[in-house]
């Protein structure tokens, strides 16, 4: 409508050839939020076998912060005394600055030795997924061992469907969470979106909404 529009009321065409066309049905969503207890075991999992891969998950769980920043962060973008990661504005998808702060039942984990061990320039998720002091690590190797592990808790009997679960739906579950808990504009700003459509994006909303049970009647 941007382009055709201006043409119509210019008076170069006389009707825009698209109008009336129905826009195509949005797809639903293939990947899922984990739910509170999917959520735990995973992470409890993740924790005693790869303190990278724990790490990224509560960074994009609780600051949302993205999976391609992830591998731009160096030990000094996390201030655990101050609870904030800081996210440069070279470094971030919309290419503006943003200090995301780390939730209180996550900042425990930020004083722990793994924190002390590393020079503050190193990058956090580097090669082979260890630190590294210049070199971060693929794309994909942070995906795979999530993936890895998930099926491993299938097979053992501590999860159920997997279906739909990713790497990437820690960031649903975190806006999502978000979301139901604080509200749509806490969720937007924490994710450093200028539009609330992006933020809307990732939520998934609960098939039955039982807050809405607690709606005050005019009665």
């Amino acid at each position: 409508s941007a382009i055709w529009t201006p043409l119509v009321e210019r008076g170069y065409i006389k009707k825009n050839p698209f109008q009336g066309i129905r826009p195509k049905r949005k797809e639903k969503k293939k990947r899922r939020k984990f739910t509170k207890a999917e959520g735990t075991i995973v992470l409890n999992a993740v924790y005693e076998q790869s303190t990278i891969l724990f790490y990224s998950l509560i960074l994009q769980h609780g600051c949302l912060i993205r999976p391609s920043e992830l591998l731009r962060l160096r030990f000094w973008h996390v201030n655990a005394n101050d609870g904030y990661v800081l996210v440069e504005e070279t470094d971030a998808k919309t290419h503006r600055e943003r200090i995301a702060p780390i939730p209180e039942d996550y900042l425990l984990f930020f004083h722990e030795d793994f924190w002390k061990k590393y020079p503050r320039d190193y990058l956090i998720f580097g090669q082979r997924l260890k630190p590294h002091p210049k070199v971060p690590c693929g794309s994909g190797s942070l995906y795979r061992k999530h993936q890895k592990i998930l099926k491993e808790l299938k097979e053992q009997g501590e999860l159920g469907n997997i279906t739909g679960l990713t790497y990437y739906s820690w960031k649903d579950t975190g806006i999502t969470d978000i979301v139901d808990q604080l509200g749509i504009m806490v969720a937007m700003d924490h994710a450093g979106h200028a539009d609330i459509r992006s933020t809307m994006v990732y939520r998934h909303k609960p098939k039955i909404n039982l807050k809405a049970r607690k709606l005050k009647g005019l009665m």
